[in-house]
C-alpha cells in the first residue's frame, strides 16, 4: 500500500520569536567569532560604531565606537596574546582597538594605503598567516606590502599586471580560500579595452538550472519536443561530474514540469535520452546546493503550483479585496530502484503567496529569498522562503515527512544576511534583513 502525502498548512503554525537588531539600511552585518568559542556571533558595524551580538548571551552585547578617520576594519586575534583585536586603517596610522578600552585605540604603526579612501568604516581582511606568522595584507600606491604588527616590511609585491593600484573595493575579502589556510584573495580590476565576441559557455538560467547559451532556457517551451540534449539539466548526485543528469523543461499552461533522464555520462556503452515524464507544477529556483529532502545522495524535485486566476467579475473582487493568493508546494523523492522520480508527492505545503510576488514572477518562482540548506543538520535538506513579503517560513523535513514554521515580520523582507551554522551542532543561523531591523531565527 502507498501511503498519502502529508499535505501541511501554515495556519496554526507560528516559530518562536527571533532576536532582533535595531538597524540601519547601510548597516554591514557579518559573523565573528569575538570570544574565541568556536561559535559565530552576529555583528553589526553601523556607521561608525560596531556591536557584537555573543551566541552565547546576546542581551549583553560588545559595543565599540570608531574615531571618524577610522577606515578599513579587520577582527582578528593578536598573535601575541591570543585575543581578539579590532583593527582599523586611521588615516596614515594602523591602530588597535578593543571593547572598554581606549576610544583612540592604540598605534600600532604608520602607513599610507589606499584603504583609507572612502567615506567610513568598512569590512576588509587585512591580517592573514602566512608560514606561521600573522601579517598584515596593505596595498600602497604600486605595490601590496606585508607587515607584521609592528610596522616591519616583510614582503613588497608589485604585480605585473597594472603600474599603479587605481582602485581598492571596500569589501569584504575571503580567507584561505585558494588551496591553502595560508592564503588571501586580492582582485585587481584593469581595463585593456573592449572587444565584441559571442563566447560559447555555460550560464545560470531563470530557474537556476544549468544549461547553456545556444539552447532555450526554460522559457515558454512550445519546443518541448526539441532534441533533450538541450533542454537545460542539474546532476542527480552533485558530487559526481559523471552523474545521471536530470533534464528538466516547463510548460506553462497547464503548469507542469517535464523530466528526462539522461544517463549519456553515467553510461557511455547503453546510455541515453529517456522519455519525458510530466509531474504538476513547476520546477522552483535551485541554488547551489541541489535539494536531497530525504539524504539518501540523490537530488529530489520541489514544485510549486497554484490555480491560475481566470478573467471574471469575482476574480476581480477577489484579488481587489485579497493580498495573497493560495501556492502549493510538493517534493517528489527519486526512486534508485525505477530510475524515476515518484510520481505522488513525499510531502507537500500549503501557503498564501502576496500578489505583487505572484505576478513579477514568470518561469521562477514566486516564493522569495530561498534558503536551500540542511538547516537542522538531520542529513535532509529543507527549505525556508518568503512567501509574501512579511512571512518567513521554514518547511523541515523529518521522519514523518514535513513540518513547518512561520515567522511574522514587521516590515517587508529585502534579503537574506548570512545562513550559516554559528556553533559545532551544524544547525543553521538565518539572518533576515528588513527596513531597519535584523531578524535572527536560530535553529529549533
Amino acid at each position: 500500500m502507498i501511503a498519502a502525502p502529508l499535505i501541511l498548512s501554515l495556519i496554526a503554525v507560528t516559530a518562536p520569536n527571533p532576536f532582533v537588531v535595531l538597524v540601519s539600511n547601510d548597516a554591514d552585518v557579518f559573523l565573528v567569532d569575538i570570544d574565541l568559542d568556536g561559535s559565530g556571533d552576529v555583528a553589526v558595524l553601523d556607521g561608525f560604531k560596531l556591536t557584537i551580538f555573543p551566541t552565547a548571551d546576546r542581551e549583553h552585547s560588545l559595543t565599540l565606537t570608531l574615531p571618524a578617520n577610522a577606515r578599513a576594519l579587520d577582527i582578528t586575534p593578536h598573535p601575541g596574546t591570543g585575543e581578539i583585536a579590532v583593527i582599523a586603517v586611521c588615516g596614515s596610522e594602523i591602530r588597535q582597538f578593543s571593547f572598554g578600552g581606549n576610544a583612540n585605540g592604540d598605534r600600532l604603526f604608520e602607513h599610507h594605503s589606499y584603504l583609507s579612501g572612502s567615506d567610513g568604516p568598512y569590512r576588509y581582511v587585512m591580517v592573514f598567516e602566512r608560514n606561521g606568522e600573522s601579517l598584515f595584507f596593505l596595498p600602497s600606491v604600486d605595490a601590496i606590502e606585508l607587515r607584521t604588527w609592528s610596522g616591519e616590511l616583510r614582503e613588497r609585491i608589485e604585480p605585473e599586471t597594472a603600474d599603479r593600484f587605481e582602485e581598492v573595493a571596500g569589501y569584504s575579502r575571503n580567507r584561505a580560500t585558494i588551496g591553502s589556510a595560508e592564503s588571501l584573495e586580492f582582485f585587481i580590476h584593469r581595463s585593456v579595452g573592449n572587444e565584441l565576441a559571442f563566447i560559447e559557455k555555460q550560464w545560470e538560467d531563470v530557474t537556476g538550472l544549468r544549461t547553456y547559451s545556444h539552447s532555450m532556457a526554460l522559457s515558454e517551451f512550445h519546443e518541448l519536443n526539441s532534441p533533450g540534449d538541450r533542454w537545460p539539466w542539474f546532476a542527480l548526485q552533485s558530487d559526481d561530474e559523471e552523474s545521471t543528469r536530470v533534464r528538466c523543461a516547463v510548460r506553462l499552461h497547464p503548469s507542469e514540469t517535464h523530466i528526462r533522464m539522461d544517463s549519456t555520462l553515467s553510461d557511455p556503452v547503453v546510455g541515453g535520452i529517456g522519455p519525458a515524464r510530466r509531474y504538476p507544477g513547476m520546477v522552483t529556483k535551485l541554488n547551489a546546493q541541489l535539494p536531497d529532502f530525504n539524504g539518501d545522495g540523490y537530488t529530489d524535485l520541489l514544485l510549486w503550483n497554484t490555480d491560475r486566476p481566470s478573467v471574471s467579475p469575482a476574480t476581480i473582487a477577489r484579488m481587489t479585496f485579497q493580498k495573497d493568493w493560495p501556492i502549493r508546494l510538493t517534493v517528489h523523492l527519486f526512486d534508485p530502484k525505477s530510475g524515476r522520480y515518484t510520481a505522488k508527492p513525499h510531502t507537500s505545503l500549503s501557503v498564501r503567496a502576496g500578489w505583487n510576488m505572484l505576478l513579477q514572477q514568470k518561469y521562477g518562482s514566486p516564493l522569495y529569498h530561498y534558503v536551500v540548506n540542511d538547516l537542522d543538520a538531520d542529513g535532509r535538506t529543507d527549505v525556508a522562503f518568503t512567501a509574501d513579503s512579511q512571512t518567513y517560513v521554514r518547511w523541515m523535513m523529518d521522519d514523518r515527512g514535513a513540518h513547518a514554521e512561520t515567522f511574522r515580520l514587521a516590515k517587508p523582507i529585502e534579503r537574506v544576511s548570512f545562513q550559516q551554522p554559528l556553533d559545532d551542532t551544524g544547525r543553521v543561523t538565518i539572518g533576515l534583513r528588513t527596513e531597519n531591523k535584523l531578524y535572527v531565527l536560530d535553529p529549533e
